[in-house]
């Protein structure tokens, strides 16, 4: 077989040597192929005798953030694949690295002592594209996590590795790191875990409620300091039970607490269920929330979701039930009449409006492409399909309605007919010279 090349030269800026330049077969779960090299003292790279196909090409070097390779014309941050055909040559790429940002600094108590093991969340209110790949089980949010680390025994933090722009930061006491790597004592930590935190969780720069919280922005290579003060807030417990759809207890559920705005790691109030159905979480601070209970059973995934207001008084009789709702059967197929890709995903259903009780859904797509939605409330939701990279929904319909336009509405518990969504790996590809 023919093979190709793809060779990249020095542009007007200050070159890069020992960059990290690669091209990772594209839509290839296990072992794809990946051609790989580093940059010479004048920032060129070349790589040669490539297999025919479509790639993801990539520099990256220490320092600075990873660069996808892009076609002419592409809009800033907009990466695409690389489609390469036998005897083709690609020269002249240019990758234009951008120096990473760094945040930094320091968490005390109220006495100003250094406080280990706070998680330090970095936030910022997430595009279109990044909700997309973020798949089912993101809700969409005004805000979303995008890095994050803990304090030392110093009390200071360092985050690196970040993009131009404005960030929100939240600093929450629980002893553990964000990557799940604990930073306190067997003893402390699980003091936390059944007590709870006496420190709420604030925002930069140093307040409780998102709307009164201070922006970070952060230029090409800046490095920025935030430091925190957090002070002692009277927590309280919250909990409940939780039904299953067969009316008993909902032994294998798993609850969760999230703020109405706010989607991330750091320090995350969730509980699973015990064999009577009920669940206690503790060390909640006052504000407003979504509580959310899930299971999977046979195949089948149950949710429900409801808004909650935590004040200073515990919350112990709280009913959470995964029965009821409608049943929504669906098919997904391929416009070609062929065989769905390996990795079929997943199809998502979203309610419209954010405070909707009935929460959101997720279903997996079976091998012959039916799937099931199990308890879903009445609403109004949008459909969102995961399928594998490169493949995209081009349509999706209950009966003569366009669901993508319309969205998919249930009164009543119930939904006339079944939901069909049709993909395709037939979209654009880009092939040749790409330039930043």
């Amino acid at each position: 077989m023919q093979r190709q090349r793809a060779r990249g030269k020095r542009g007007r800026r200050r070159t890069l040597r020992s960059a990290r330049v690669a091209l990772v077969e594209a839509n290839q779960r296990t072992h794809p192929l990946v051609y790989a090299t580093t940059t010479d003292n004048e920032g060129h790279f070349e790589i040669k005798q490539i297999e025919a196909g479509r790639y993801e090409f990539f520099a990256s070097h220490t320092g600075y953030l990873e660069q996808q390779y892009k076609s002419k014309g592409a809009a800033e941050g907009e990466g695409a694949m690389l489609s390469l055909t036998s005897g083709q040559t690609v020269d002249d790429v240019m990758f234009r690295l951008v120096r990473a940002g760094v945040i930094f600094g320091k968490v005390v108590d109220d006495t100003g002592e250094p406080m280990m093991g706070v998680n330090v969340s970095i936030l910022h209110t997430p595009s279109e594209e990044e909700l997309e790949e973020a798949g089912p089980r993101r809700r969409k949010v005004e805000l979303t996590m995008v890095s994050g680390g803990s304090t030392d025994e110093r009390g200071e933090y360092r985050i690196f590795n970040l993009k131009p722009g404005e960030y929100y930061l939240k600093a929450t006491e629980t002893g553990e790191r964000w990557a799940g790597v604990t930073t306190m004592s067997g003893g402390d930590w699980q003091l936390i875990l059944e007590l709870g935190s006496s420190f709420a969780p604030i925002y930069y720069p140093g307040v409780l409620q998102l709307d009164q919280a201070q922006t970070i922005t952060i230029s090409a290579g800046e490095e920025a300091q935030a430091d925190f003060s957090m002070r002692k807030t009277k927590m309280v417990e919250v909990a409940g039970r939780v039904i299953g759809p067969d009316g008993g207890p909902a032994s294998r559920a798993y609850v969760r607490l999230s703020q109405t705005s706010v989607d991330d790691w750091g320090g995350e109030l969730s509980a699973s269920v015990d064999n009577s159905g009920e669940f206690s979480i503790r060390g909640v601070p006052p504000g407003s929330y979504f509580i959310s209970a899930q299971m999977h059973e046979k195949d089948k995934h149950y949710s429900t979701r409801q808004k909650l207001e935590v004040g200073e008084a515990k919350i112990d009789s709280l009913m959470l039930s995964l029965g009821g709702g409608a049943t929504i059967h669906g098919r997904m197929r391929t416009a070609s009449g062929g065989p769905l890709p390996s990795r079929r995903g997943n199809a998502a259903l979203q309610p419209v409006k954010e405070d909707e009780s009935g929460g959101f859904g997720w279903a997996e797509i079976n091998k012959d492409g039916t799937f099931e939605f199990n308890g879903v409330a009445d609403g109004g939701y949008t459909l969102r399909a995961y399928v594998e990279q490169g493949w995209f929904v081009k349509s999706a319909h209950l009966g003569s309605e366009d669901v993508l336009q319309n969205g998919v509405q249930v009164e009543g518990g119930a939904l006339k007919g079944s939901l069909d969504i049709v993909v395709s790996d037939e979209g654009a590809q880009i092939a040749g010279e790409g330039t930043a």
